[in-house]
């Protein structure tokens, strides 16, 4: 859900990667548009992974943003990413 400024937020672990492969470690998500039609967006990805360069970049396909977060120590012991994706 969001708020009525269309914020959200998350709570998680980082995902740990795939044992094969040279995919980057991500989280799928998507969005319900009020009409109950799925909008699917690219995964959230981390800016430290190795796997997530231009290779990876060129091959998004869902709109919005390219879903890379960079997380940040928020001083409570967690880290903290932000991710803004604007749909038309």
């Amino acid at each position: 859900m969001t708020d009525k400024e269309g914020k959200y937020y998350i709570n998680t672990v980082r995902p740990g990667k795939y044992p094969e492969g040279d995919f980057p470690a991500h989280i799928h998500w998507a969005l319900k548009e009020p009409n109950g039609k799925m909008q699917y967006l690219n995964d959230f990805v981390f800016s430290d992974d190795k796997d997530v360069n231009e290779d990876y970049l060129a091959k998004l396909y869902y709109k919005g943003d390219a879903g890379v977060i960079t997380l940040r120590e928020s001083g409570s012991g967690f880290k903290k990413g932000t991710r803004v994706t604007v749909l038309n």
